[in-house]
């Protein structure tokens, strides 16, 4: 196996490239990253070296994601909200609470939860 390199300053580095392409997730994915960063140290090393760490943290935002956006609707259908056309600021408010509430949730139960089961 031959491994090129190049010249940075006074050393030599190899160029090394990962064999995955990086995903960008979104703010869960985002949020789970740094709790994981910081209250499971071991599992994100593990994660990271092994290269499974974007794909995790990429479906792990979509999956909260979807959860927040069920969760926005079966509040909105147990709380109906005010008609926007006559009441803009009641509705933008009710909707904000909505969404804060479903993310305040998902935050509970998946992002800073450390009772999830790994498979690597």
């Amino acid at each position: 196996m031959k491994i090129d390199y190049h010249q940075e300053g006074d050393f030599l580095l190899p160029n090394i490239t990962p064999g995955w392409e990086p995903k960008a997730c979104n703010e869960y994915g985002m949020m789970r990253k740094r709790w994981m960063r910081k209250n499971m140290r071991g599992i994100f090393a593990a994660l990271t070296m092994t290269g499974e760490a974007d794909d995790y943290f990429y479906t792990f935002g979509e999956q909260c994601q979807k959860r927040v956006d069920l969760i926005k609707a079966q509040l909105l259908e147990k709380n109906p909200a005010p008609d926007k056309q006559t009441m803009p600021q009641e509705w933008a408010r009710h909707m904000n609470t909505i969404l804060n509430q479903a993310e305040e949730i998902v935050k509970t139960e998946m992002i800073y939860n450390k009772d999830e089961s790994f498979r690597f």
